[in-house]
């Protein structure tokens, strides 16, 4: 079995909502969900190796969110909405260079790089502790600005 398809079930319905916030609402959602179903023996016991199966899936999505910088999981999960919403691929060309040169140009680039390939000490110390931290109307003007505000009608 390939585990991605194994659990495409479960991505889409986490990965659907429209904000990370409600991502990791819906994550804990999903969690509490399948623990009182293995607590419940009697009703789920032939499922639950699939239910153990789906809780550590969903505890490795929890794990490995958590070691990314809250800044850029708030400018990717943006930047894939525009993706989705973009009919053509050269305004998507155009952002992807734009962030680039953005995000190089941040400290959480640097402090990853420093964590991880440098020092090794996988202890990064990123501008932002959490998403409650970040102001997200200013880093999408910051990051986004206006001209991608309705970049699924794109004018050449």
């Amino acid at each position: 079995k390939i585990f991605f398809f194994e659990n495409l079930e479960i991505i889409n319905n986490i990965f659907i909502c429209d904000s990370l916030k409600n991502i990791y609402i819906r994550l804990e959602y999903e969690i509490n969900n399948i623990n009182s179903m293995i607590k419940n023996k009697k009703l789920f016991s032939m499922f639950e190796d699939e239910l153990i199966a789906k809780k550590k899936f969903l505890d490795n999505i929890i794990k490995s969110l958590g070691t990314c910088s809250p800044l850029s999981l708030f400018i990717f999960f943006e930047y894939f909405k525009i993706g989705k919403e973009t009919a053509h691929i050269l305004p998507i060309y155009k952002l992807d260079r734009d962030l680039f040169h953005k995000m190089v140009m941040d400290s959480d680039f640097f402090e990853g790089i420093r964590s991880i390939l440098v020092e090794k000490d996988k202890k990064k110390n990123w501008k932002y502790k959490s998403l409650s931290e970040i102001n997200f109307d200013k880093i999408y003007k910051k990051y986004f600005g206006e001209e991608y505000t309705n970049i699924g009608n794109p004018k050449f």
